[in-house]
């Protein structure tokens, strides 16, 4: 892809990292109510329709392959802020 999004990873390695870190400041910081990621799928090679943005942006390819160490590495970050979400219910819950 030719454009990798608004804050570039570096690799494709460096994506699931890169997450990790995004997620967890994001945690950290009383100010925010939540975290999203941009986008489910890659946008075209070739560019979107209306404006030809062709960024390397999803979690999966437009052929609707998973990146698997992508996947893989946004996973435990987003369980372990659940985790800690839910120890915080029980706690407050008290």
């Amino acid at each position: 892809m030719f454009w990798e999004g608004l804050v570039g990873a570096g690799s494709e390695k460096e994506r699931g990292p890169a997450y990790a870190r995004y997620l967890r400041a994001v945690a950290d910081n009383p100010d925010f109510l939540g975290a999203h990621w941009f986008q489910y799928l890659d946008e075209p090679l070739t560019g979107r329709t209306l404006d030809g943005e062709n960024a390397h942006v999803g979690f999966v390819t437009v052929a609707d392959l998973p990146y698997a160490e992508f996947v893989s590495a946004a996973r435990e970050p987003n369980l372990s802020v659940l985790r800690e979400l839910e120890r915080g219910a029980r706690r407050d819950a008290r």
